[in-house]
């Protein structure tokens, strides 16, 4: 298994696939095209591509591995083709088409599409149903099965029944009695004369997954995948060493399968067990002598690093190590004390085997979360002996699964001593915190602060104030922005903004920008976020509105990632302490105008319209959050939204993409009640949807939070399909005083596979007939969105078609 930065995309990797027109196909076709139903299952195995290997100075536990797709079908266990690898959890009813399979059916037609002498292919697969891993908390049954096919069977019956239940006591322990496990052991088989029982030619995936089917059946054992009435039951087929396996052993990631290479050692068949409970690898980062950020492409990633872990196991010898507590909490089988942004944490920490106790502390970062827990030189946690103390790991999601990556907290030392002593901090990246270990108190515990590291206190319950739009910065007329370069924008004191402004709306635009990049804005002296603001691509003018906290000196920071590009910042209203109105969202949003239908809009002409009164808009709202969309624009050109009677030649609130839809949110002020909406050049439609108002009797006031991201389905989800509607729990993860009711967020979608919008809304709720976001393949488009959510706090976003990956970047809670 390669670590991998996001989920896999597609359902069929590696494989070409064709349209079959199979309407009320019977079972076998006269022309050799057969669907087959099965349930997945999937296989940490080697990789036949990929010679990386940990040296840990005695024997490795696998080679480096990838994810192997199975399927379960007729009551026997087929591997897949090489090179189709099915994007779903083990325990998935899928359905396979596969062509040229002559007469051959079911488990049959599946080994002939594996078979590379047979024209059988697979051209499509399906997902009929999501799986699920089996229950980690059940009652479960393990079944020994050995088989041998040379020389003599070795170890016993009895020896195996030994080795079985020390993997029982062992995941026993780990979960304080939670995981329960009762052993059997079949009779050894010889398969040279048992009847239906071949010797494996290889150690191929195909051949173990035929021997394994080979022996169940041979020990009159039925399909794993049932259930006894004692819960839960999995089959591990144990063979003495055979060195035609590059491994000692293989697991199914959250099912039922394992097959042991004639390892005793109680750490493999208990490795192996954990894969079957759904984990992934214990790995780390080496991230050499520089100073250390959450991993990037410059670190080196080590599989099975973390050799101290029982998913990290490099060597045979000893009990197994404690499991972290990342992959414990993961199994709902740990106390983790939750950081939260902007709050001061204190937890004192257990060692890892006191299952009971608090055993870390857990910080939201980008892509994954960061666990910090206690692993003292105690047994079982004696390998190495360097890295007993405070240890920092990095967890996230790998093709359903947790993988874990143990991070280096003295980086100039490579892994010498990776862990953070008492006294010593770790600033995370991402999140706007820092880690301090304030006390080790020998083997028995560890206290652990999580504070905040910002320089600026951003404010809280803030009322917002109109001003017409005002261009801040515009350096067209001087130097663009190089790569990696930031500019820091005054937003306080300037452009009617008061000097004590404790946030801003503001619109960023780029233009001209030599590539692709991506623009980032945060408060100045606030630690730089992992989140975005702005996606730009090359020849285009793209807009983005954004909501952020003043930060030092009344500024805001913005840097652009690659390439150059010229930046204008136009500002819309500020948030102040005292005074300012309040804001309410509404319902619904309310489609205020849509030239489409209402007889068009000419270019270089000004649309005045009567915003109060309409949709439940007070008489006294001083100001409206709206959603600007341009549809169908045949030239370059923008569309302006400004008070009435305002300067509509002064700002863009949307920049035009011929041939495409593009929309941007913005505040705008009201005058009389009403705005002025010019479109500059075009034609295209322009529609205005309003989606909340600001006045005297709003009820929320702002809070800005340092900008984090929290979602990201190219790490954990997977993209989403078209006319899905993704839950996500946003206010769970920002964390203020109080409940906030909504938050401003950055939506960014990447990877689309065609033109498409995207809604956002609560769960449970009447999904608006509005969209927040116009988008389309071979761009990257971002837009700030409202999200606001039903009682348990959550909210929906719907994709309309094709599939996009989705990114959440917060700016700010309304509560």
């Amino acid at each position: 298994m390669r670590f991998r930065p996001s989920p896999r995309a597609g359902l069929v990797a590696a494989v070409t696939l064709v349209a079959v027109a199979v309407p009320g196909l019977p079972a076998v076709a006269d022309d050799g095209v057969v669907q087959v139903s099965a349930r997945l299952v999937q296989v940490l195995a080697e990789a036949a591509d990929d010679t990386g290997t940990i040296d840990t100075g005695t024997e490795t536990h696998e080679t480096s591995v990838d994810l192997v797709s199975m399927v379960e079908v007729d009551g026997r266990l087929v591997a897949l083709p090489d090179g189709v690898t099915v994007d779903g959890a083990t325990g998935a009813e899928v359905l396979l088409t596969i062509e040229g399979s002559g007469r051959a059916s079911g488990a049959d037609a599946v080994a002939a599409a594996g078979d590379a002498t047979s024209p059988a292919t697979v051209v499509e697969v399906e997902i009929v149903a999501d799986g699920e891993v089996m229950a980690a908390s059940a009652s479960s049954t393990l079944t020994i099965l050995p088989v041998y096919w040379s020389g003599s069977p070795s170890p016993t019956t009895a020896g195996l029944r030994t080795l079985g239940q020390a993997t029982a006591t062992y995941w026993s322990q780990q979960s304080g009695g939670a995981i329960s496990t009762s052993v059997e052991v079949k009779p050894w088989i010889d398969a040279r004369t048992a009847s239906g029982v071949t010797v494996p030619a290889s150690c191929s995936n195909e051949a173990m997954a035929t021997l394994a089917t080979q022996v169940m059946a041979a020990s009159g054992y039925s399909n794993p995948s049932g259930s006894r009435a004692t819960g839960p039951y999995r089959v591990s087929v144990y063979f003495p060493r055979w060195n035609a396996c590059g491994w000692a052993g293989l697991g199914s990631v959250g099912g039922a399968y394992s097959w042991i290479n004639g390892y005793t050692d109680p750490e493999v068949l208990a490795h192996e067990y954990g894969h079957n409970l759904g984990l992934g690898h214990a790995n780390w980062y080496d991230c050499g002598s520089v100073s250390l950020t959450l991993p990037t492409a410059s670190c080196a990633n080590r599989e099975y690093g973390d050799t101290v872990d029982v998913m990290g196991s490099g060597t045979m010898t000893g009990k197994p190590g404690n499991l972290n507590a990342a992959m414990a909490d993961w199994l709902g089988l740990a106390r983790v004390v939750k950081a939260q942004p902007g709050k001061t944490t204190t937890a004192t920490l257990s060692p890892l085997g006191s299952v009971s106790s608090v055993r870390a502390v857990s910080v939201p970062v980008p892509g994954g979360t960061v666990y910090v827990d206690f692993r003292p030189h105690v047994s079982p946690d004696t390998r190495q002996a360097a890295w007993a103390g405070v240890q920092v790991r990095l967890q996230v999601m790998t093709s359903y699964y947790p993988t874990t990556y143990l991070l280096d907290m003295h980086p100039a030392q490579s892994f010498a001593n990776p862990t953070l002593k008492a006294g010593e901090s770790w600033q995370v990246p991402g999140s706007g915190l820092k880690i301090t270990v304030t006390a080790v108190n020998g083997t028995t515990s560890a206290t652990v602060k999580v504070s905040p590291v910002s320089s600026v206190t951003l404010g809280s319950d803030l009322g917002f104030v109109p001003v017409s739009p005002t261009r801040l910065v515009d350096t067209r007329g001087g130097s663009k922005v190089g790569a990696g370069k930031t500019l820091d924008v005054q937003v306080a004191g300037v452009g009617g903004v008061p000097s004590d402004a404790r946030a801003v709306a503001l619109n960023v635009t780029a233009v001209d920008a030599t590539g692709r990049t991506f623009l980032r804005a945060w408060p100045l002296g606030v630690t730089e976020p992992s989140s975005s603001t702005l996606n730009v691509h090359p020849g285009a003018t793209v807009a983005a509105a954004t909501v952020l906290g003043v930060g030092s000196g009344g500024k805001v920071r913005l840097r652009n990632n690659t390439g150059t590009v010229n930046v204008i910042v136009d500002v819309t209203g500020y948030y102040v302490s005292s005074g300012g109105a309040g804001f309410s969202p509404l319902p619904s949003a309310v489609r205020l105008y849509d030239s489409r239908t209402s007889g068009g809009h000419a270019a270089m002409s000004t649309k005045r319209l009567q915003v109060t009164g309409k949709g439940g808009i007070p008489s006294n709202a001083t100001a409206v959050m709206v959603n600007v969309t341009a549809a169908s624009a045949r030239g370059p050109g923008h569309v302006s939204v400004v008070p009435a009677g305002g300067d509509v030649r002064g700002t863009s609130a949307v920049n035009l993409w011929p041939g495409a839809d593009v929309a941007n949110r913005a505040t705008v002020p009201l005058s009389g009640g009403k705005i002025d909406v010019y479109l500059h050049s075009g034609p295209a439609g322009v529609i205005i949807d309003v989606v909340g108002w600001y006045g005297p009797s709003g009820e929320l006031r702002l809070t800005p939070v340092a900008p984090q991201r929290l979602v990201d389905t190219r790490v954990k989800g997977g993209a989403l399909k078209g006319r899905e509607s993704r839950t996500v729990a946003l206010r769970d993860a920002v964390v203020t005083t109080g409940r906030p009711a909504a938050a401003l967020a950055t939506i960014t979608a990447t990877q689309q596979t065609t033109n498409t919008h995207m809604t956002v809304g609560a769960a449970g709720a009447a999904l608006p007939t509005t969209s927040d976001m116009n988008t389309g393949p071979g761009r990257d488009q971002a837009a700030l969105a409202l999200f606001v959510w039903n009682a348990s706090g959550r909210s929906v976003v719907y994709n309309n078609a094709g599939s996009t990956h989705l990114v959440i970047d917060v700016t700010a809670v309304f509560r």
